[in-house]
Parts: structure tokens; sequence; C-alpha cells
């Protein structure tokens, strides 16, 4: 099996991109397109308070330091607010 991605398009905080697969012993191709949305960590927070889930913890990788605005990953742990 062999496989890529190639890069559509980039429209912060949107990036679309194809994952493509070719099976070495059939032949057989395929092509996915998928988005990804890169969002702040504000824009996080709100989304998931509006959700209804708490916010326990914010990182900024998965070592648990702080989330800075340099921070090359938002990690979050949130648990369902009970209604």
């Amino acid at each position: 099996m062999e496989f890529w991605h190639e890069t559509i398009k980039v429209e912060l905080p949107r990036v679309t991109y194809e994952t493509h697969t070719r099976d070495l012993t059939s032949g057989e191709e395929t092509c996915r397109r998928n988005v990804l949305a890169f969002r702040d960590k504000g824009t996080v927070r709100s989304s998931l308070l509006a959700a209804g889930f708490e916010i326990a913890d914010i990182y900024g990788d998965w070592n648990r330091t702080p989330a800075t605005d340099r921070a090359p990953e938002i990690i979050v742990i949130a648990v369902k607010s009970d209604p």
C-alpha cells in the first residue's frame, strides 16, 4: 500500500487536502478529500462551553506545558456538564 497527501487549498483557518492511496498489488486507487480547521484557544474554549462542556484543563502540548500563543498544539480536557 502506498499513500500520500496533497494540499488543495489554504484559506485559514481551513486547509483542504486529499489523501491518496494505491494498492501496489491490484493497482486500485482511492482519493478522499478532507478539511482541517485550525482554531485558536479562545475559539475552542467558546465552542466547548456553548456545547455544554466544562473546561478542566488546557495544555500547549502532550507534556502538559502551558497553552501559550506559541504552543504547538491545543490539548483540552473537557467534561460534559450535567443538564
